[in-house]
């Protein structure tokens, strides 16, 4: 598929191994620096950034940790 194929090529991508790590680096609270990762890189990530994805993401690590 067209979605699988996009990412081969981008991973492979000098300057996006760059900038993913250098954003890696980050807070994960830093929604300005994710919001230009993905504006530079045309990505977007499925339940978007913010509060909501996070607050999901703590219910299910306390789900599986239970």
């Amino acid at each position: 598929p067209a979605a699988g194929f996009a990412w081969e090529y981008l991973r492979r991508d000098d300057e996006y191994r760059r900038d993913f790590h250098r954003l890696k680096r980050k807070s994960r609270h830093d929604t300005e620096a994710q919001t230009a990762f993905s504006n530079r890189w045309g990505l977007r990530f499925r339940g978007g950034p913010g509060p909501a994805r996070r607050s999901r993401i703590a219910f299910l690590d306390a789900v599986a940790s239970a």
